[in-house]
């Protein structure tokens, strides 16, 4: 596939492209199988993926600007080998497992929603980023800035405040007791 723009793309089943050094623009792919595919130096900007599957999807080198992902499965993903000069990504209801977001500058992120499983957010520049309403189960936050983040309605994060940057950021009772264990604080009810 060379040069995909300006189009709706439904049903791609695994298997069935290889978006190796494309530039993919102002696109919707809806219901599509991108499980294993290979996005490799892809240039992908104002790109949507709509419940789609993107299982072990190939973003290394990969500049991706304005591409949001609803309602997708991102599944070992290492969105930290995509470019990080061009990068501008937001998730909105998606189930988000073992997905790698270390190192990265994700300022102002739109990642509302959102089910994040074992996924790792270690150094990375979450500042003013919008984590509403998502879950968290085993997902790793170390060195991590989340300056004026927003964990409003969010739930399953273990933040030490101590090892984070969390000034300012918007958190939510009772998961914000979680903080305090960290201090060394004891609650009674």
């Amino acid at each position: 596939m060379i040069g995909v723009a300006n189009t709706i793309v439904r049903g791609l089943k695994a298997g069935e492209s290889d978006y190796r050094g494309e530039d993919v623009e102002r696109t919707e792919f809806q219901d599509c199988d991108f499980s294993d595919t290979v996005f490799v130096q892809a240039a992908l900007e104002s790109v949507t993926f709509t419940r789609c599957n993107l299982g072990l999807a190939d973003f290394q080198h990969a500049k991706l600007q304005g591409v949001r992902f609803v309602e997708c499965k991102l599944v070992g993903i290492s969105f930290m080998d995509a470019d990080p000069f061009a990068l501008q990504i937001q998730l909105d209801a998606c189930k988000v497992v073992g997905c790698l977001f270390g190192g990265m500058r994700l300022r102002k992120a739109l990642l509302r929603g959102c089910d994040f499983q074992d996924c790792s957010f270690v150094g990375a520049d979450l500042s003013e980023a919008d984590f509403s309403r998502c879950t968290f189960l085993g997902s790793e936050f170390n060195s991590t800035n989340l300056q004026k983040a927003d964990f409003r309605g969010a739930a399953g994060y273990q933040i030490n405040p101590l090892s984070n940057n969390v000034k300012r950021a918007r958190f939510t009772l009772p998961e914000a007791l979680s903080l305090l264990g960290y201090l060394g604080v004891e609650i009674s009810p």
